[in-house]
Parts: C-alpha cells; structure tokens; sequence
C-alpha cells in the first residue's frame, strides 16, 4: 500500500489513528509512501467506533484540514465508507460494497465542510484492497 501511495502521490493532513498496535503497525507501514508529512493523531475514540460515532469525529476536525485519513477498524471503517458514498467510480463502488478487507483504502472527496459531512454526500474516488496490488 506504500507504493501505492507514493505511486499516486497522495497527500494526507491529518491522521486519525487508533492506538491499538495493529493500527499503528499499518500506520507505520504506510506513511513513508505519503507525499505529505501529516500531523497524526492517536485518538482512543477511533478504537471500535461505529461508522456514526467515527463520522462525528470527523465533523470535528478544523476546517483547514484538506484531507485526512482514518487508520481504524471494522466494522465502521467499512460502514462509514459506504454511508458516506453517494456516488463513485463503478468498479470501486462495487468492490467496496463486497466487504472492505484489513488494510484497503478507499478515497472519498467531499464538496462540502467537515461540518456538513453527512450519508451519501461524497464520490468514492477509488478502493484499493491489499490484494488488488499483487502482481
């Protein structure tokens, strides 16, 4: 996924991880691919949050904020991704709706404030799944 990043020169200004190991770990693991150098944040509140409670940290977040990424986990990771989705790319869309595997990524783009983030106002610009990268 590093390459990936890196390959697609992906910017990134704030990271919210969760403070579990495993999520640090693919933090660890994909950072240096980013073309951004992001102010990381280890928020408790991501730990096992539901895709409503991750959208509220999200509505928090201060509006000079150009992108984030979530490092969290299933099931609402995979569940707010596909809440906030009211469009996208075909092919993505519909893999991600298959199921969203340990350390995909989907990239969302918003046309609105972090404020006004709400079900089915971003475009899913593409969904990545780990295997997806090999060979």
């Amino acid at each position: 996924m590093q390459q990936h990043l890196r390959a697609n020169d992906v910017s990134v200004g704030l990271v919210l991880c969760s403070p579990a190991q495993r999520t640090r770990d693919t933090w660890e693991g994909v950072r240096g691919g980013l073309s951004s150098d992001p102010e990381v944040r280890f928020a408790p509140a991501v730990y096992e949050a539901t895709a409503s409670a991750l959208l509220d940290l999200v509505r928090e977040i201060d509006q000079r904020q150009y992108s984030i990424l979530i490092v969290g986990h299933n099931p609402g990771i995979e569940e707010l991704a596909i809440d906030l989705i009211g469009d996208g790319v075909p092919k993505a869309v519909n893999r991600l709706r298959r199921g969203y595997p340990t350390g995909a990524l989907a990239q969302l783009s918003v046309g609105v404030a972090w404020t006004d983030l709400d079900r089915g106002c971003a475009y899913l610009d593409s969904y990545v799944r780990p295997r997806d990268l090999l060979g």
